[in-house]
């Protein structure tokens, strides 16, 4: 077994991995190579000073992680949707009130019978022939 073959299995050999086969031929070559019984006395204690370490604490369980996210998202939607709203109004606003502009000029330059006052055709005039 070569050395770079024996390190790519150290760790599957420390946590019990590798077939009685396996295991047996690594350890045949740890046996006889200082260097690679070194690097797994490396790793075997970074693995138990590891254990060592507290664990960390679970992941919150249950539905109130995902019901607070979903809540905050239909509040961000709910805010958008008012934005869009008062933005599509703003411009319905103002549609109407150029049409009633409009309408008001109308109706108020109208002279019933004859049209708007502007076109109506000027009184005759005297003539001296």
């Amino acid at each position: 077994m070569t050395h770079q073959a024996c390190r790519e299995r150290l760790v599957d050999l420390l946590y019990g991995e590798l077939s009685p086969r396996e295991a047996r031929v690594v350890e045949e070559h740890l046996a006889a190579c200082e260097a690679c019984r070194a690097e797994r006395d490396g790793l075997a204690a970074a693995r138990t000073a590891m254990r060592q370490l507290p664990a960390p604490s679970p992941p919150e369980r249950g539905d109130a992680p995902l019901l607070a996210a979903a809540r905050r998202a239909a509040e961000e939607q709910q805010e958008e949707s008012f934005a869009g709203a008062l933005r599509r109004f703003s411009g319905r606003l103002a549609l109407g009130t150029g049409l009633a502009a409009i309408a008001a000029y109308v109706l108020v330059t109208w002279s019933p019978g004859r049209g708007p006052a502007e076109i109506a055709p000027p009184p005759p005039v005297a003539s001296d022939a």
